[in-house]
């Protein structure tokens, strides 16, 4: 292969096998080091940009990341390679959302939508929509929010991906009860939970009987709420998820708030609290003591 011929080759397949590995701080030195090589292909420069986005991403380093993503996509359009735009301005998008800025996260998500759509691509497309679906809805605007996700499950009806279609009715159930349609929530969340039933995806099905949990909250059936909330609890148990039984924790602890149950109220999160110390998950944490 005449590798002794190419440095930079060499040199950045190292930086992205550490990358693989999940040595991120010694994949920047090694990816950065390969760029002041340098190099005549800007294919082999791109998916140098791509890897160091992704290695400053996992360091937590939003600003630099964003930075080599912004790359990653000039050099995609100057190859006239709409498959690695279309890749590039999904990961602005979601680099974007995370930072909260929503518009610039709008712009890039709609590219990647187009481009997706001119690539006969479902799957990014379908990546494309939740997202957008997602940014509408911090941003308040539901009915867009719940075109995305419509969209989104007829996309994983066409593709018979039942998964797919079973989170996006989920978010659909979310959406409504924001809206204040609880009926339409429910029977989302119900559809939901069927399908992760048939695909026997217990994680699934969990993530459907705490949407319900919270569906039966919000229209004060608090009785309903706390069994959806127990069979959460135990199907997280049951799987050894402590993230999911976590969550389990809160949804009680919130239902037993309002039936005025205020003792159990306080074991459920203290609860909650000792799972999230044992994740070592800060936000968590900080949920926990709140509730408490």
């Amino acid at each position: 292969m005449k590798l002794d011929k190419s440095p930079f080759v060499v040199v950045s397949v190292v930086g992205q096998e550490l990358l693989t590995a999940g040595h991120h701080g010694a994949s920047v030195v090694v990816l950065e080091a390969a760029l002041k090589i340098g190099t005549c292909s800007l294919k082999l420069r791109g998916s140098v940009f791509s890897a160091l986005s992704s290695a400053y991403w996992s360091l937590g380093n939003a600003e630099k990341s964003t930075a080599y993503m912004q790359q990653d996509l000039d050099v995609a359009k100057t190859l006239g390679d709409q498959m690695g735009e279309c890749r590039a301005h999904g990961n602005l998008g979601s680099a974007f959302f995370s930072k909260g800025n929503y518009r610039k996260a709008l712009t890039n998500h709609r590219h990647q939508l187009m481009l997706a759509m001119k690539l006969k691509d479902r799957e990014a497309a379908s990546s494309a929509l939740t997202s957008l679906g997602h940014i509408y809805m911090a941003i308040g605007d539901y009915p867009n929010a719940l075109a995305s996700h419509k969209q989104c499950v007829l996309l994983a009806k066409q593709g018979k991906d039942d998964l797919s279609e079973a989170r996006e009715l989920g978010n659909m159930g979310a959406i409504y009860i924001a809206m204040g349609d609880f009926e339409n929530a429910v029977r989302c969340h119900e559809c939901h939970l069927a399908l992760a039933k048939d695909q026997r995806n217990r994680k699934e099905e969990a993530r459907a009987y705490s949407n319900l949990g919270s569906a039966y909250h919000y229209r004060r059936n608090f009785d309903k709420a706390m069994s959806y909330h127990n069979h959460v609890l135990e199907l997280a148990r049951e799987l050894g998820e402590k993230a999911i039984e976590m969550r389990a924790y809160a949804g009680l602890g919130h239902t037993a708030r309002c039936m005025h149950d205020l003792e159990r109220a306080k074991q459920y999160h203290q609860e909650q609290l000792a799972i999230a110390v044992g994740l070592q998950d800060r936000a968590a944490e900080g949920r926990a003591s709140s509730n408490l």
